[in-house]
């Protein structure tokens, strides 16, 4: 998942550091743009489900306006030019089967339940949160937990507990209906 204090450092390392190093700057397609924009994208999608709409939307804007950005896809600009709300959906329609994509997804949702939700006393926006976040989980587990024969006793793409009150922080949906009667 995207370390919210990281995006800025490694944004930086890349345009700084790394772009001088590389020898693919003059081509239409640079590996460095490529994992850029999939670390941005990744990052506007987590910010969203983490809440913070006004940072997701500042930086779909800057990968609109990346002066590096790959030549290759002639859809990109119509992708990117939706609003923020549409991108993120966009995003997750084929992602959400994707380990690090479900992990950002619901720690996002945890996050904005707890800090925005809980701590700011919006019983509605903890509940959103949390639920999208339950959501998240058992879509995931659904469709990706399986055990294989080579795996013996683990789970295929098992990179999150598979008990959401674990994942939640020992939080059940009694104790979290419990904190948000106490919020009114």
């Amino acid at each position: 998942m995207p370390n919210p204090h990281f995006v800025d450092s490694y944004v930086s390392i890349v345009d700084d550091e790394m772009r001088q190093r590389s020898r693919f700057d003059k081509n239409f397609y640079s590996p460095l743009s490529a994992g850029y924009e999939n670390f941005v994208r990744d990052a506007i999608v987590f910010f969203y489900r983490r809440g913070e709409v006004a940072r997701a939307e500042e930086w779909l804007t800057k990968l609109r306006t990346y002066m590096f950005m790959n030549l290759n896809d002639p859809r990109r600009g119509k992708e990117l030019e939706v609003p923020v709300k549409e991108f993120v959906n966009s995003e997750l329609q084929d992602n959400m089967t994707r380990p690090s994509m479900m992990i950002q997804q619901v720690s996002g949702s945890l996050m904005g339940a707890y800090a925005s939700g809980l701590l700011g006393r919006d019983p509605e926006l903890f509940r959103s949160q949390y639920d999208y976040a339950k959501m998240a989980h058992r879509f995931f587990m659904e469709e990706q937990i399986r055990r294989t024969p080579a795996g013996g006793d683990l789970d295929r793409m098992g990179q999150i507990d598979e008990n959401f009150n674990k994942v939640a922080g020992g939080c059940s949906s009694s104790s979290s209906a419990r904190w948000t009667s106490t919020m009114r």
